[in-house]
């Protein structure tokens, strides 16, 4: 007799286990129970805290896996804020399961350390048993785990979900989840998962490309004058194919910039999230008198806050526990030569924007665990989508460094502002399907009818999805309209079932709350628009569902 396509749930499965599983997704915990037992070796009675790698380790994956940090940093706090409510934590793991990135709840952090949950944990399914984030990566498909479906005893009192996220070459790259105490909707939790997902994919691989795009020539000799304090002449570079921005606007904006730029002035580039600020960037430096040297790019929002010091200012050897044996230079010393691109800058520590304005002043660098400066010449570049002289008001940026990066401030106009629109949907139907893709008529007008609260990225990622949708070269308006979050701007004209959908929001949402609203309205349907019934599928308070409702903006007026 052949073996068993799947082993039923162990007879010491509690009721509960069996009881709460069906179908597709009860055979996925079978054999993630089975395995847990007989490859594992493990005990169900495993109290928890699966261990951690250590901190050589820990540098070594994060640097791994700094591409994937970066580009779901966004998502990750969109993720944390539309989830206050729940007590729980919002995780990054890579493809071993070791939590790379992790933002808890106040009220969870204490029991999540206890549990393990921290960064360099290892929750993969053999150490941490059966769980959303270790049996997902192991599976390679969305997973809810509740309660006492975890193998081992000392996670029964957790919920957690969690989605895979894929590399650009194929395989698993890691995983995004939520983990938490009590109970939430399976469903809607996955749906958010799977949103976030599908952005961060999106943003990983536009920062590929914008890293990538280059004709390799031969550069000039490394330029003299260079400082005898162990400065590294800057290496020849390759010719960054450079934008050309239609858009009368942008062109103009860039133009400005390069002539102050050309006199070592700092810039500031302010604007939407999405709006293509770092490719602003890379144009400008590529036009600038320090175009031979390197572009350095650091995200501030998403470097871990143990880290984000010496990946700036760099270190030397020994410098600390788990430093690198050679030390490193850091982005800062890497900058010599070039440009130093500091993205959303808004989220650096307060503590660090002291060293930062130290080494704008003073134009030297000292690493950590040294009193050696380094001379530095750098262009500096520094972007937010947030207000900074809002938070320097209220007390959370530095008014000194303010003025130091703000030499000159530009506005970006958000895609929906642009007049080269027609055009940039053509240039991305081209990048994302070639030649051969067409839009109708109507689909196209559709595409120029839209807000793109999510700018440029978002309308990639339509497009993206677009092509891989469409039976031929023709894209109709048919295959955009699931895709489209559409966001009016005029007060909702439809009656019935049209009033509670995305297209009725007078106001600007992210993707990721417009994935929320639209789960949110499927979850009110489902319950006949009864608030209390809709708090309790979710495990969450009235007040806190009402709260999530006024939030994105859904009128309760609607009975349909």
């Amino acid at each position: 007799m052949s073996a068993p396509i799947c082993e039923p749930l162990p007879a010491s499965a509690p009721a509960r286990a069996r009881a709460s599983t069906r179908g597709a997704a009860a055979e996925l915990l079978a054999r993630s129970w089975a395995r847990c037992r007989d490859e594992y070796g493990l005990e169900r009675a495993h109290a928890g805290s699966p261990g951690c790698v250590d901190a050589v380790e820990l540098e070594r994956r994060l640097v791994r896996c700094a591409e994937l940090v970066a580009g779901a940093e966004r998502e990750l706090r969109s993720l944390r804020e539309g989830l206050a409510d729940l007590d729980g934590a919002v995780l990054l793991a890579d493809a071993d399961g070791v939590i790379v990135h992790l933002a808890a709840s106040a009220g969870f952090a204490a029991e999540g350390r206890r549990l393990g949950l921290c960064l360099g944990a290892r929750w993969g399914e053999g150490d941490a048993g059966t769980n959303a984030v270790g049996s997902c990566l192991v599976a390679e498909r969305p997973m809810a785990i509740h309660g006492e479906d975890h193998y081992a005893h000392g996670y029964a009192h957790l919920s957690g979900a969690a989605v895979p996220l894929y590399a650009s070459a194929g395989g698993i790259a890691g995983a995004l989840g939520v983990i938490g105490s009590g109970e939430w909707a399976q469903t809607p939790m996955l749906m958010l998962l799977e949103t976030s997902a599908s952005l961060i994919a999106c943003r990983v691989i536009e920062a590929r490309l914008g890293a990538t795009r280059s004709l390799p020539v031969q550069g000039p000799p490394a330029a003299a004058g260079v400082s005898k304090r162990c400065r590294t002449p800057p290496r020849p570079r390759a010719a960054v194919v450079q934008p050309q921005f239609a858009d009368p606007k942008l062109a103009c904006q860039l133009d400005h910039a390069r002539r102050v730029i050309a006199h070592r002035t700092p810039v500031l580039l302010c604007g939407e999230t999405g709006c293509g600020k770092e490719v602003f960037a890379r144009a400008l430096h590529a036009g600038s008198p320090h175009a031979q040297g390197g572009f350095i790019a650091v995200n501030c929002a998403s470097l871990p806050a143990a880290l984000i010091e010496s990946e700036l200012f760099g270190y030397r050897a020994g410098a600390f526990t788990g430093a690198s044996r050679s030390g490193r230079s850091g982005k800062v010393l890497q900058a010599d030569g070039g440009t130093l691109f500091l993205d959303e800058i808004a989220d650096m520590p307060l503590d660090l924007q002291a060293r930062l304005l130290r080494v704008l002043d003073e134009r030297c660098v000292t690493p950590l665990g040294t009193e050696e400066s380094h001379e530095v010449d750098f262009q500096l570049i520094s972007a937010s989508h947030r207000s900074l002289p809002a938070l320097v008001r209220d007390g959370r940026f530095r008014e000194d460094l303010y003025y130091r990066i703000a030499g000159v401030e530009f506005a970006l106009p958000a895609l929906r502002e642009r007049a080269d629109l027609s055009s940039l949907i053509a240039t991305v139907l081209v990048q994302e399907g070639g030649d051969r893709h067409r839009f109708s008529r109507d689909a196209e007008q559709l595409l120029l009818e839209q807000p793109w609260p999510g700018n440029i990225r978002q309308l990639r990622h339509v497009v993206r999805a677009a092509v891989a949708l469409s039976d031929g070269p023709r894209i109709t308006r048919e295959h955009l309209l699931p895709l489209i979050n559409k966001v009016t701007r005029e007060p909702p004209a439809a009656v019935g079932p049209a009033r509670g959908d995305d297209a009725t929001l007078s106001i600007q949402l992210d993707p990721i709350e417009i994935a929320e609203r639209r789960v949110m309205i499927c979850l009110l349907t489902e319950h006949r628009w009864n608030v209390s019934r809709v708090a309790q599928a979710l495990g969450v308070s009235r007040n806190s569902a009402y709260r999530k409702i006024h939030k994105l903006h859904i009128e309760l007026a609607y009975r349909g």
